[in-house]
């Protein structure tokens, strides 16, 4: 943000650095990954995961996300789902698919690990209602192109890398549901603040 001087006001702004590469064209050496490891977690039974202050977080009123029954996080820092896109016009429900530049806003939705945050700060400080977690730096990294028509379902694997003084780092991986294969995977570093902060910009 720029600091106001008398003849303008503060702005804010956003800096984007992107590189762009053709993922149909790039060749070069890869490892078959492990179709057992992924076949062997990829038939659990899934359940739609309760969103908590949807009212609070609007984006996540484009997704619908699922979680495995019966689940077990590693230790409230790993989280794993499964997700559609979807959202309301008013009179029903529409369902889209996942391309690759739909898959940018999923990489930054994950629901579950802000509400495991949310739940053990409300248990140490001994507050309630949401808590804002504004990113602060995102990189995303692309591995694969999704097809044009897009795809119904795509799982995130977030795991948080740590947590200090109010910073969060968070890494969230992005697999294809049939067959495994990573698309994407992200690096976010964020805040966590009281979301009576972000609410008065309301």
């Amino acid at each position: 943000m720029q600091s106001p001087s008398e003849h303008s006001k503060a702005v804010d702004k956003t800096t984007a650095h992107v590189t762009m590469s053709n993922l149909a064209t790039e060749a070069g050496l890869s490892l078959i990954e492990d179709q057992t490891a992924v076949d062997g977690r990829a038939r659990p039974e899934w359940t739609r995961f309760p969103i908590p202050h949807p009212e609070f977080r609007k984006a996540t009123g484009h997704v619908e996300v699922y979680q495995a029954e019966g689940s077990t996080q590693q230790s409230g820092l790993v989280y794993e789902q499964r997700s559609a896109l979807a959202w309301g016009d008013g009179c029903q429900r529409i369902h889209g698919r996942w391309t690759n530049e739909a898959a940018t806003f999923l990489l930054d939705v994950f629901p579950m690990l802000l509400a495991g945050l949310e739940k053990s700060i409300s248990k140490e400080e001994g507050t309630q209602g949401p808590i804002w977690f504004p990113t602060l730096t995102i990189t995303i990294d692309f591995r694969k192109e999704l097809p044009k028509c897009g795809v119904e379902w795509l799982r995130s694997r977030t795991s948080v890398k740590s947590v200090k003084n109010g910073r969060m780092a968070i890494e969230v991986e992005l697999r294809t549901d049939e067959t495994g294969e990573v698309v994407a995977v992200a690096t976010h570093a964020g805040l966590m603040v009281d979301s009576a902060r972000n609410r008065s910009k309301m």
